[in-house]
């Protein structure tokens, strides 16, 4: 009723519930959720860059604030440097993003801002004429530090394989029940179908 469903305890006390934790079944189980749960969260926070990693960063920002000329869903944007050695973020023909703030003494620390932005901005949506606020570490080293943590992330959840974390709790669950190689088989071809 109401989108809610309540199991009578009629129908469920009929299903085989172990309570007791032969050899940490419970625990392997738990712990490679956690591990789930854990890499989803992280690639959750790569993709929300750099908001989600500024609150572990104690320097000083500036902000880039750019309005899109053009309606882009999503933004595919990239870094175009000239013979002078200033970078911008390009995304189509009609949207360059330059900025005071993308501006270093170093060549090699232009480019790193001109990669934080184009990492900041790529993978979102915008709409003809929406302003874009983007915070930029004041710092060369924090623009590095930034994309360092972001680069060690990504390389964490690229790393983590989520089908074979699945398959550790399926064998804990087969082990749990003592299931024989025939339940196993009739389960993993109904998990198939659906």
């Amino acid at each position: 009723m109401g989108g809610f469903y309540e199991y009578r305890s009629q129908y469920v006390e009929k299903l085989p519930c172990i309570t007791e934790d032969r050899a940490g079944v419970f625990d392997t189980m738990r712990d490679r959720a956690d591990e789930i749960v854990d890499n989803m969260d992280l690639d959750s926070k790569t993709e929300r860059f750099p908001e989600a990693y500024l609150g572990e960063y104690d320097g000083q920002l500036d902000y880039i604030t750019y309005e899109w000329q053009t309606r882009r869903y999503p933004i595919n944007a990239d870094v175009q440097g000239d013979v002078d050695g200033d970078f911008v973020v390009q995304a189509g023909r009609s949207d360059t993003i330059n900025h005071p703030a993308m501006y270093s003494d170093d060549r090699e620390a232009r480019k790193k801002r001109a990669e934080y932005v184009c990492t900041a901005v790529n993978g979102r949506n915008a709409k003809s004429g929406e302003e874009m606020t983007i915070p930029i570490p004041q710092s060369d080293n924090g623009v590095k530090e930034l994309l360092d943590r972001l680069e060690e992330d990504r390389v964490d959840v690229e790393q983590t394989d989520i089908d074979e974390l699945e398959a550790e709790i399926d064998e804990a669950v087969y082990e749990l029940f003592d299931l024989t190689e025939d339940e196993i088989k009739i389960i993993e071809d109904y998990m198939e179908i659906f």
